[in-house]
């Protein structure tokens, strides 16, 4: 995700309230099976929930990987979440209902989106915040291809590779 396509969506937005955005792959090449549009979608609504409570701070992007699986961190130094906050956000995460996400205005759009794009894959979503001290998702994706997955969800499916650009 980390082309063309990246900075000519987010950076202007994100230049705009004077963040910094730091993005550290944390190898060579990552794999994993993903929608390649709906992989960038998850991937920038989160950069954008970031920039959208930070405001003259830092946002990083933190790709990493396991024997099975790939770590995506989206973490900023914004206005974090008081507790009511945080249970609200961590009890939709954990709320595996099928019920569309457009019906649960309890989280805005970005993230009730990111929430129903993590569960597609198969993945899971989670959360850390402290009020004033910022908040981290940490999304954890299956690195290798589940026969589970429903045909909708791959019908473009992509390898990812992901290279660091020298």
């Amino acid at each position: 995700w980390c082309d063309n396509t990246f900075p000519s969506v987010c950076l202007p937005i994100i230049e705009k309230k004077k963040n910094f955005i730091m993005v550290d792959l944390q190898e060579q090449q990552m794999n994993v099976f993903a929608d390649k549009e709906k992989l960038y979608q998850l991937i920038q609504n989160l950069i954008m929930n970031a920039n959208k409570y930070t405001s003259e701070g830092k946002i990083q992007c933190i790709v990493s990987q396991t024997s099975s699986f790939i770590s995506i961190v989206i973490k900023d130094n914004g206005n974090g979440l008081n507790h009511d906050q945080k249970a609200n956000l961590v009890k939709v995460f954990k709320d595996t209902s099928s019920q569309p996400f457009a019906l649960n205005e309890s989280i805005g759009i970005e993230l009730a989106i990111v929430k129903e794009l993590v569960h597609l894959h198969l993945g899971e979503i989670h959360l850390e915040s402290e009020l004033d001290q910022g908040t981290s998702f940490t999304i954890t994706l299956p690195q290798e291809k589940i026969e589970t997955l429903t045909t909708s969800v791959i019908q473009h499916e992509t390898m990812l590779n992901y290279s660091m650009n020298n």
